[in-house]
């Protein structure tokens, strides 16, 4: 069975302390209830740098990716549905990328 990246971009960060616990609790939930087809639950990100040959430089807020996770599926549309249930989408959106791996030998 395919998996499939979903890269967690958010426009916003939490204004409050509050607002930060209630976000964690429902992604929290929204993990749990996915359980099933998460294969790595990821982890959130901090402020990103941009790096290139002559220059790195931090990326401002609400340009960064937010978090990521890796989920196994049947197919492209099951990530669909499982990206479009993210507690905070309307802060922000998912990228979906299909995992393909390598042989590095």
């Amino acid at each position: 069975m395919p998996r499939y990246n979903l890269f967690f971009h958010s426009n916003e960060l939490p204004q409050t302390f509050e607002e930060g616990e209630q976000d964690m609790a429902a992604l929290k939930t929204w993990s749990e209830s996915f359980e099933k087809v998460v294969v790595n639950p990821g982890s959130v990100l901090k402020q990103s740098m941009m790096v290139t040959l002559d220059n790195v430089e931090l990326m401002p807020v609400g340009e960064t990716l937010s978090a990521y996770a890796e989920i196994q599926v049947k197919n492209p549309d099951e990530a669909v549905k499982v990206a479009r249930s993210w507690p905070i989408l309307d802060k922000g959106y998912v990228m979906i990328s299909e995992v393909v791996d390598m042989e590095l030998d």
